[in-house]
């Protein structure tokens, strides 16, 4: 037990509590931010995600569906010289 648990609260808490800040803040409605408040594990947090409008925007901007893009080409890096690197 440590001796002052709120300076490990991002830690342990922080990336959920800021990504659904998030997602109250731009995509979900007050009925889905109520159901992902309920959730207490990250499975569970996925699954209510999946169900809302966030899913569907995640699915309109995949990278890997740009065809042609380099974006989607892995990168290529040579080194050159003491200190640089050269794209192939």
């Amino acid at each position: 037990m440590s001796f002052f648990p709120e300076l490990y609260f991002n830690v342990d808490n922080g990336y959920l509590e800021g990504l659904v800040r998030g997602l109250k803040a731009g995509v979900l409605s007050q009925a889905d931010y109520l159901n992902l408040v309920q959730c207490e594990t990250l499975e569970a947090h996925s699954s209510r995600v999946a169900l809302t409008s966030e899913a569907q925007l995640q699915q309109m901007y995949r990278v890997r569906d740009v065809p042609n893009s380099s974006l989607c080409q892995p990168l290529r890096l040579q080194v050159v010289g003491k200190g640089r690197v050269a794209r192939m």
